[in-house]
Formats: C-alpha cells, structure tokens, sequence
C-alpha cells in the first residue's frame, strides 16, 4: 500500500473534520477538482472505497488525527476529570476561566464585571 503524501493526509484530515470538499478546496486555495483528486488517489492508497472508509482507514494507519468531535470529547473528559482532582476553590476558579474561553471563542462579549470567588 502506498503511503499517503502529506497534501492527501491534510484533505483527508479536514474531510474527517468535518469540512466539505468546496470548504476544503477555499481553505487551501485549490480547485475543487484538484481536491477530489487528491481524495480519488488517496481512496486508491488506502483500499477505500468511500470516504467514510478513506477517513477511517486513514486514522487506524496513523496518517490523520481522530475526527475533531473525538477530539473535542477527549479534552473535555481530560478537563473534567483535571477540575474533579481540584479544590472547590480552585474548580470555581478554573469553572470560570474555562467558560470565559469558550465564551471567546464562542464570540460572546464579557460584561468585565468582577465575579465574586470567596464563596
């Protein structure tokens, strides 16, 4: 089996990521055909006959990450399970950070007014 080219494991990792190939071809400023043959020949590589199965065999073989929501739950479960060995103190203030990051990346404005952690 040939291996994947670094172009072809970056298509198929944002494909697993979710992204459309019209998504995948704006962000990398490449045609939408150049896309579906990088995509084509990596199916080739891989013995894949659809993407679903392009994404996954990819993954098992190591060329791409998990899908970005497997990600995302790894993290979260990582976080959850880092806040629990914490402090109460520390677990509302760390509550706090942790929802003004998603807050920022969410593009939620904070108001600025002060929260009170001596509970």
């Amino acid at each position: 089996m040939p291996p994947l080219t670094r172009r072809q494991a970056q298509i198929v990792q944002l494909l697993g990521d979710g992204h459309t190939q019209d998504q995948i071809s704006d962000d990398l400023d490449i045609s939408r055909s150049t896309v579906n043959d990088h995509l084509a020949n990596a199916r080739r590589s891989l013995g894949a006959h659809t993407s679903a199965e392009l994404v996954a065999q990819a993954y098992r073989l190591g060329y791409v990450d998990p899908p970005l929501n497997e990600r995302q739950q790894d993290l979260s479960a990582a976080v959850d399970k880092f806040l629990a060995d914490q402090t109460p103190y520390n677990r509302a203030r760390m509550g706090l950070a942790i929802a003004a990051a998603k807050d920022a990346h969410a593009g939620i404005i904070p108001t600025g007014e002060p929260h009170d952690l001596s509970g």
